[in-house]
Parts: C-alpha cells; structure tokens; sequence
C-alpha cells in the first residue's frame, strides 16, 4: 500500500493489456503472430508456430483478464493507504475507484512528471466535514 491508487490502476491496465497482446501473439493465426515470426526469424531463433487452438487460447486469455480485472476493481474499492492528492481530485467527481479515470490522472502525471503527492488529512476527509448553517441575523438587526 505504499503504491498511489493510480499507480496500481496503471500497473492493472498495463497487465491487461499485457495479456491481451500475449493472447493475440499465441494464436497462430494472427497478425500479431505472423509478426512476432518474422522478427523472430530475422533474429535466427526460426519461425514461431503454436499447436494450441485459437478458442482454447482466446478462452483462456479473456478469462485470465476477466480475473486480473476483477482483482484489480475489487482492491481499488478496499484501499486502505493514505489518500494522494489525484485521488482527492478524482473523489470530488465521485471516480476514486474508477480504474479507467485513476489510470489516465496517473498517465497525467507522468507525462507532466510530476509525483503524486500525499494528501493532508483534512483534505483528505472533506466529504466527512458538515458545513455549519449560518446563524440567524436578529429582527433587531435587521430593523
């Protein structure tokens, strides 16, 4: 937990998207297989073929990334580090748990390079402050 949620949503998105690349490559079939071939030939390592099925492999790809998501939503939701300053940005939008809004501020932030700082506790629990009603004015006042 010493990771920002963003970091972790971005790691979660990149190992996603990891799979999904990965899968692709194992089917013999694709185009990012026939690629992955050529420049394997043109290292010498030769051609890369897969005996594999290409459902048994897109079966089991989508369902290592149904599993990496839901893993990655179901942390996001009992987080329980010291809030950064991104994430008070995204809970005023009511998006902290959101990986696809938590992965893009992170994105934000490195392309800025700037660090995700750790928010003060009193910003970090505004949605726990009740505001005070104003104290009502005296007729003799007002008169």
């Amino acid at each position: 937990m010493k990771a920002s949620k963003g970091r972790f949503a971005l790691t979660v998105v990149s190992t996603l998207l990891t799979c999904l690349v990965t899968g692709l490559s194992a089917i013999s079939t694709s185009l990012p297989a026939a690629i992955a071939s050529k420049i394997a030939e043109a290292l010498g390592f030769g051609p890369i073929n897969s005996g594999a099925p290409a459902f048994v492999v897109l079966a089991l790809t989508f369902g290592a990334m149904v599993l990496i998501y839901r893993f990655g939503v179901s942390t996001l939701k009992g987080w329980d580090a010291p809030a950064r300053v991104s994430e008070i940005d995204l809970a005023e939008k009511y998006l902290e748990n959101n990986l696809a809004a938590l992965t893009l501020e992170q994105f934000k932030l490195l392309f800025r390079v700037q660090k995700d700082r750790l928010a003060s506790e009193t910003v970090a629990n505004w949605s726990n402050m009740v505001s005070e009603a104003p104290t009502p004015v005296s007729s003799r006042v007002l008169l």
